[in-house]
């Protein structure tokens, strides 16, 4: 039977080179128990090629793509996995540091070396290209429900909403703003 893909648990593109598209793990309808390694594409989705991933994922997680497309952050959702990265398009990974296992992910839209981390509160950023995460200064960040994105074309701009409102960073999350007005 032919595969066909039904479902990936993240996806992200590099900004400044929007061709270039992954990982992301696929699942097949036909084939539940075969899930195949990250797939990854230079030519805007219409061909994929595989990656490899470190042993032990089977839950997903997130990804970030660097901003050109030259590196990727991965945090796997099996519990306790820790976050890695893997220069180049996914051929190897290689274990960050400073970072909660688990934790979410994104990148900086703009510069390439910069990754982004969130967990229990927390937030991490990497200049090294993942690396290595070094946890900000800001404080009254949520704890639970948690999503953020970097702003498109603004190096450091970052929104962040959670339970209890929506907050903004424009210096790569050194420090937050809540904004007012907004409860949830």
């Amino acid at each position: 039977p032919t595969a066909v893909l039904t479902s990936t648990t993240s996806l992200d593109f590099a900004e400044l080179n929007p061709a270039v598209i992954g990982p992301l793990r696929q699942l097949h309808r036909r084939r539940p128990a075969e899930r195949q390694p990250r797939g990854l594409s230079t030519d805007g989705g219409a061909n994929w090629f595989q990656g490899t991933e470190p042993g032990g994922v089977n839950s997903g997680g997130t990804v970030a793509a660097s901003a050109d497309g030259s590196r990727f952050v991965w945090a796997p959702g099996d519990a306790g996995l820790q976050v890695v990265y893997s220069v180049g398009f996914g051929n190897s990974w290689s274990q960050s540091s400073g970072i909660p296992a688990n934790a979410l992910i994104e990148s900086d839209r703009v510069n390439p070396n910069t990754f982004y981390g969130f967990s229990a509160g927390r937030f991490y950023v990497s200049t090294n290209g993942g690396q290595s995460f070094t946890a900000t200064a800001a404080t009254g960040l949520p704890t639970s429900g948690v999503k953020y994105k970097a702003v498109p074309g603004a190096e450091g701009d970052i929104w962040l909403a959670g339970e209890g409102g929506l907050w903004r960073s424009t210096n790569s999350g050194a420090s937050f703003t809540k904004l007012s007005g907004v409860s949830n």
